[in-house]
């Protein structure tokens, strides 16, 4: 599972790096990719929780304390 580290970026960074890594994954052999966040002050948490939930994707918190997400790939019933 590829990993992407997202500390210390800003919301204009992790908003990009989040979009390119959900259309890399659903073109790619992977089945999954983690987005890393860190506990920071929990403004990269939410805005990779509103960008994934606007892009409809199927994710979920990746360990226990929700430092990291893990997003699953979407397939296409129609192809």
């Amino acid at each position: 599972m590829k990993k992407i580290d997202l500390h210390g970026l800003d919301i204009q960074e992790v908003t990009s790096k989040v979009l390119n890594a959900i259309y890399s994954l659903n073109n790619s052999n992977d089945d999954s990719v983690e987005l890393i966040t860190g506990k920071g002050t929990g403004a990269l948490k939410l805005r990779v929780e509103e960008l994934l939930d606007e892009e409809g994707v199927d994710w979920d918190y990746y360990n226990a304390d929700g430092t990291s997400f893990i997003v699953y790939k979407t397939y296409d019933d129609e192809y």
